[in-house]
């Protein structure tokens, strides 16, 4: 038999071609490819990635695909995944110096892997977040103007059952407002989101500044300790929102001012007049001054507001 290398060279080609031909391509080769974007996107020195640019991590490879908001700890972006076409929201943090992250991305992530519920947003362990497609509440807010009581009464309801599950888990979410409740395509489930703020107390935590002034309690800008109460105050404020599409309180030409305003009043944030007696009680006993006057989220989700317009108010809740 003649050995390979006395066949003649045009039949080794051809066979070297064949071969190659039948052979697929290898999985490294893409992944290659994708080192080579993500090489190249370090090389420009953008801070972000450009829309459409692939991303590779450890669990998805996905295509960002549009801006859905920037916070203090970083930016949110849309993303598909590629192998599924399924949408995500991506959390996108910017390390320090040293390449640590943030302690309070680090806490939102320990929050988050505690937390199981049909209102409140997934989140994996690289802040893959579930992507809620009817945007944020504030957004329908602004664009839609205020909303119906039954509406209010479907959120109001869908959102205390969310605060009384991370209470039970000795959470504090520190932030509730509508700009961080989502809902889904159909406007018919809101989620509470961006446990960035959000903290880890059994019992009551200590001088801590965290959350948006306007719908931050009492308690916490006069720098006393709180607990979940706060929220309670927080969720009172939110449906204001609703029913106002404006913040509580009115406007202020600063945040110091806004502080002192809610500090020293004796008064809690007002509500218009033409709202349901339920639904003005609900909201009366969310914003009362003592923390103790407020009910646990436990108590508050048997009002009469979020069952039937038709029950009789309830004599003490707390």
């Amino acid at each position: 038999m003649p050995s390979e290398k006395s066949k003649p060279l045009r039949t080794r080609k051809r066979k070297h071609r064949k071969k190659n031909a039948e052979t697929p391509p290898q999985p490294m080769e893409t992944e290659k490819a994708t080192r080579t974007a993500q090489s190249t996107w370090t090389s420009s020195g953008h801070s972000g990635l450009e829309i459409d640019e692939l991303v590779k991590g450890d669990t998805y490879t996905w295509l960002r695909s549009g801006l859905l908001g920037r916070g203090a700890m970083g930016t949110v972006w849309k993303a598909e995944v590629v192998n599924t076409q399924k949408i995500l929201a991506v959390k996108e943090v910017d390390l320090d110096v040293n390449l640590q992250v943030p302690s309070e991305i680090a806490a939102e992530v320990d929050t988050h892997r505690e937390l199981k519920h049909p209102n409140i947003v997934l989140s994996k362990y690289y802040m893959y977040l579930e992507f809620m497609p009817g945007g944020s509440l504030r957004q329908l807010l602004k664009r839609d103007g205020p909303l119906a009581e039954p509406q209010i009464r479907t959120y109001a309801s869908q959102l205390l059952s969310a605060v009384s599950c991370i209470h039970r888990c000795g959470i504090l979410h520190r932030d509730i407002k509508t700009a961080n409740v989502l809902l889904t395509e159909d406007k018919t489930c809101v989620k509470l989101a961006d446990f960035g703020c959000a903290k880890k107390s059994k019992i009551s935590a200590k001088h801590t500044f965290r959350g948006s002034v306007l719908w931050m309690a009492p308690e916490i800008i006069n720098g006393e300790k709180y607990g979940s109460r706060a929220d309670i105050w927080s969720l009172g404020c939110t449906l204001i929102e609703m029913v106002t599409a404006q913040p509580p309180w009115g406007k202020f030409s600063s945040q110091l001012a806004a502080m002192m305003h809610i500090a020293c009043c004796e008064q809690s944030p007002p509500l218009e007049e033409d709202v349901s007696p339920h639904l003005r009680d609900f909201v009366s006993i969310c914003t009362r001054r003592t923390p103790k006057e407020r009910p646990r989220a436990c108590k508050l989700i048997q009002h009469a507001f979020l069952n039937s317009c038709g029950r009789e108010l309830p004599v003490e809740l707390t």
